[in-house]
């Protein structure tokens, strides 16, 4: 039996930790992300930002918009990295190792960031191949969605003709 925990004060277990993948993985993969639900892995950074909004009057030092900072740079990109990733997609446009398709095909990848972040959490720079298989890996994504759409769109046309072929059946004079 399983038990989906939305409040911090429901949870009957949490594990605190300062692995901030672990988190991640969790999040993602426990469906948290999906279903908006409490993730029972939690940060050793994120319990003390709770227990302080829970109760500011402690230690009325710290502004809320540094604790609001602190958290929030362990979720987004570094931008260092984000720029260092942007500039090595020009170079490598520019020696012609990529072309404007394979970019294209990072616009449509949804987990790029979480991909860019994952790689930041363990290094200072992106390296050409891990860029060529972020773009491998998207290019198939996509051509995977193209297929699973004209999958769909093939059974809905069967689905109407099976209609269509019922309809001329049924006497519908009345």
């Amino acid at each position: 039996m399983t038990f989906t925990v939305t409040k911090l004060e429901k949870a009957k277990v949490l594990f605190l930790t300062c692995d901030l993948n672990l988190v991640k993985y969790n999040f993602c993969a426990g469906g948290h992300r999906d279903d908006g639900t409490l993730n029972e892995v939690i940060s050793t950074l994120t319990l003390s930002n709770i227990l302080w909004f829970k109760d500011p009057g402690v230690n009325n030092d710290l502004p809320l918009n540094s604790a609001i900072s602190i958290h929030a740079n362990s979720l987004f990109l570094d931008n260092e990295f984000w720029n260092d990733f942007y500039d090595k997609l020009e170079l490598m446009k520019e020696q012609e190792i990529i072309d404007e398709e394979d970019i294209s095909y990072l616009a449509y990848n949804t987990s790029l960031e979480n991909t860019l972040a994952d790689l930041n959490d363990n290094q200072k720079e992106i390296k050409e191949d891990q860029i060529i298989k972020i773009i491998e890996d998207s290019r198939q994504k996509y051509k995977d969605k193209e297929v699973e759409i004209a999958a769909e769109a093939e059974e809905k046309d069967k689905i109407k003709a099976e209609n269509e072929r019922l309809n001329k059946k049924v006497d519908c004079s009345c």
